[in-house]
């Protein structure tokens, strides 16, 4: 009994072991392609970061690229502007700026030298007479002084106070004068007029035709006839 037991106990642990021993078999052969199949993964993963890692590598070459030829790009423009800047104000200062002053041929010849005279009105003639439409001091102009240039006449002196002082000049032509202040010829009889003197004495000359000096004392008197002065 106890030997067919023993028996069945050994058979058992023989089909155990069998058992076990097929099972690592198939185990060993199921292995290796697994591992094979794991190492062609684990490349194919490698390879596949390496390639995402060469094309983010890539990616940011060319931003880095863009980034430059944009930088380059708003470097370039800015740079424009700046020129154009420049020129424009250039420009406008070459506009704005005044041109250089040139002497004309009026500025460098020489100034007409000039004259200083004294020149005075007077109508006693007429107020002895009788006339009560002047002044009855005898005085249409007190002696006035008359800066002209030289080669002014007596008839120059005349109009240019006359028009300063506001009184009233009548002529025909320069060379005759007649009227001063209202005081007219002939207003004191037929040979009554106009007539002047400079410094003392009666030219014969005409009132245009008389070139003034420096210094000179130019009259102008009323006559009611050749003997009054």
């Amino acid at each position: 009994m106890k030997r067919k037991q023993i028996i069945i106990i050994l058979c058992v642990a023989l089909a155990v072991c069998t058992a076990a021993i097929t099972t690592q078999a198939f185990s060993a052969k199921t292995e290796k392609p697994t591992k094979a199949n794991l190492i062609t993964t684990v490349y194919e993963q490698s390879t596949a970061a390496e390639a995402e890692t060469l094309n983010q590598a890539e990616a940011e070459a060319e931003g880095s690229t863009k980034e430059e030829s944009s930088s380059k790009a708003e470097s370039t423009t800015a740079a424009g502007q700046s020129t154009t800047a420049q020129q424009q104000t250039t420009a406008k200062e070459t506009t704005t700026q005044k041109p250089a002053e040139t002497t004309t041929e009026k500025e460098t010849e020489t100034k007409p030298a000039e004259i200083s005279i004294t020149l005075s009105i007077t109508c006693k003639n007429a107020v002895q007479y009788g006339n009560t439409s002047v002044p009855q001091n005898g005085v249409i102009l007190s002696s006035k002084t008359y800066t002209a240039e030289e080669g002014a006449t007596v008839f120059d002196a005349l109009k240019a106070l006359c028009e300063k002082n506001g009184i009233a000049l009548k002529y025909d032509k320069p060379y005759y004068i007649q009227g001063i202040g209202g005081l007219n010829e002939k207003d004191c009889g037929a040979g009554s007029g106009w007539m002047y003197r400079v410094n003392g004495a009666t030219p014969m000359k005409a009132a245009n035709k008389y070139i003034l000096a420096d210094g000179d004392e130019v009259e102008w008197y009323y006559v009611t006839n050749s003997k009054d002065n």
